[in-house]
């Protein structure tokens, strides 16, 4: 498979599951054409396309761990986390770079909410990636929402978990850590489900 899109679903702690294919993507010496990605998926999408490797991503999933155990804590609270520590952990990594700086093509799922559409943040959208990354990962009533561009956007799974139709390329690899939880995205007949792990590989 020369060129081909990888689609990653959102899903909360479980996304670090993406780091399984990760590792076995990089096994075989397969890279992706293009990268789509939502809430945490998107988190992880943005690190692939900026050419950091499973392990290194690794490292970020366990500075997230700590901010779901903020969420367990929040909800008996106010129920909004403040976004200024993730931030932080953003501002390390990507620092200034936009998505149209990115290595690999980089599409983030986000969800405008004076719209309640589906909003694909590209290279056309000449911003900062951690500002898309901020949008993607803004669970309702759990984080804050993210303006950009005098739009107010919060997480992508509540409009399109799994970008499998932005993908710009005919082979596509498309993993839904939700499996058949997921409620946003309809998979192909030919998806590869192992627990609550759904991976399709798709020829259109």
């Amino acid at each position: 498979m020369k060129n081909f899109s990888l689609v990653l679903s959102g899903g909360g702690a479980l996304g670090i599951a993406h780091l399984g294919v990760l590792d076995d993507l990089e096994e075989y010496k397969l890279f992706p054409s293009e990268i789509i990605g939502t809430s945490m998926g998107g988190i992880i999408s943005a690190g692939i396309a900026i050419g950091m490797k499973e392990k290194a991503i690794f490292e970020i999933i366990k500075e997230f761990s700590n901010v779901f155990n903020w969420i367990k804590f929040s909800l008996s609270g106010n129920a909004i986390i403040k976004t200024d520590k993730i931030e932080k952990i953003f501002d390390l990594i990507f620092g200034n770079k936009k998505i149209k700086d990115t290595t690999v093509p980089l599409k983030i799922i986000a969800t405008n909410l004076r719209t309640t559409e589906c909003k694909v943040f590209t290279k056309d959208d000449d911003i900062l990636i951690k500002d898309a990354l901020l949008a993607t990962m803004a669970i309702p009533g759990v984080f804050e929402e993210k303006e950009i561009n005098n739009e107010i956007y919060v997480d992508g799974f509540l409009t399109q978990n799994l970008g499998v139709k932005e993908a710009s390329l005919d082979n596509i690899i498309a993993v839904d850590v939700l499996g058949k939880n997921s409620f946003s995205t309809s998979l192909p007949q030919n998806s590869i489900k192992t627990k609550n792990v759904s991976i399709c590989l798709k020829n259109r």
